[in-house]
């Protein structure tokens, strides 16, 4: 009976996939100069789908053994079957700012919601821009790299820190290559990602231009 229960809960969430929409990007990053997918956004792209299909999110702020915040995503059927669960770290340049931690969380409830669903982006350019990046650095990116700069590295380290698997670190490369990156500031934040991937026995493959 219980495999029958487990079954049906993961049929339903199949199902659920495939009338998940894109998660359009309808606000934009003043430092980055891009627009992104909010956490609004992300939510309205599944939650018809979830709820009509038996399914609800919680996303409940837990301490970590180090004894900082961290929101846990966790996906569960109609008969309390667990699907999926993640948990992403919460990281504010000034940790006893109530408004940089508000940011902070949910930053960590946008992200790991979106990579435990697996929701698309309206971004049709991205990879473009990581080949472009990866190809040839032009002489004009490397001036305006010398200009100090505004990216909120720790933001980006625990986007890298919450990737679990290649697909993850595709998602995250993507939102890199939408960014309006100085060259110095992208290899900063590359090496985040490459050095996730190696963590997590990933490779990069610069033909296919993605992680695996």
């Amino acid at each position: 009976m219980e495999q029958a229960t487990t079954t049906a809960a993961f049929e339903a969430f199949l199902k659920a996939q495939s009338e998940f929409k894109t998660a359009i990007k309808d606000s934009v990053n003043p430092h980055f100069k891009s627009k992104f997918a909010d956490f609004a956004s992300v939510y309205d792209a599944v939650k018809d789908a979830l709820h009509n299909n038996g399914f609800y999110v919680t996303q409940p702020i837990q301490i970590s053994d180090n004894g900082f915040p961290i929101v846990e995503t966790i996906v569960r059927y109609k008969d309390g079957t667990e699907i999926e669960r993640s948990a992403c770290p919460v990281v504010a340049k000034q940790q006893n700012d109530p408004q940089a931690m508000g940011s902070a969380i949910t930053y960590a409830r946008r992200y790991s919601l979106a990579a435990i669903l697996c929701v698309v982006t309206d971004d049709d350019d991205a990879e473009a821009a990581i080949g472009d990046r990866n190809a040839k650095p032009q002489p004009q990116q490397r001036q305006q790299s010398a200009s100090s700069s505004n990216v909120n590295f720790d933001e980006w380290q625990m986007a890298a820190d919450a990737c679990r698997g290649a697909a993850d670190l595709n998602r995250l490369k993507k939102d890199v290559a939408a960014s309006k990156f100085g060259d110095d500031d992208f290899k900063k934040v590359w090496a985040m990602l490459t050095k996730r991937a190696k963590a997590l026995g990933c490779n990069y493959d610069k033909d296919a231009k993605n992680f695996t």
